[in-house]
């Protein structure tokens, strides 16, 4: 078990966190924990987070998934294709965009099935995390 604890040590300023849990695609695996700011990656892209492989330095993952995140700025574009089979869960940080022509506003969250394309348009400057599952 994993025993876990989070709190903000500012007494004046408020925290914004999104705390992410990814289960292993096994039992018996000793708990691992890692975090990276993004503050500085590349903007108008898709940045690999974490993937099974750790590949590109992202951070390696006992799944079949990855996490990409995309710092956009209003007006940037971005488009990612979903192998056939995949599942796609988008979760929209802050922002506002347009996800396939629907808007989705700051804290939002979509879960996809049998597509094989997104169309991101970012309405307001955005952080968008895709989650590309198996």
């Amino acid at each position: 078990g994993v025993q876990h604890s989070e709190f903000n040590p500012s007494r004046d300023e408020a925290v914004h966190l999104l705390q992410i849990w990814i289960l292993p695609d096994r039992k018996g695996l000793k708990p691992r924990y890692a975090d990276r700011s993004m503050a500085n990656a590349p903007r108008g892209q898709w940045n690999l987070v974490a993937s099974k492989t750790g590949r590109g330095g992202s951070f390696a993952i006992n799944q079949d998934a990855e996490l990409h995140l995309a710092r956009m700025d209003a007006g940037n574009w971005a488009g990612y294709a979903l192998k056939p089979g995949r599942h796609a869960w988008l979760h929209l940080a802050e922002g506002e965009i347009r996800l396939n022509g629907d808007v989705l506003k700051s804290g939002d969250a979509v879960a996809l099935s049998d597509e094989s394309r997104l169309e991101i348009a970012a309405v307001k400057d955005s952080q968008v995390l895709l989650f590309d599952l198996n």
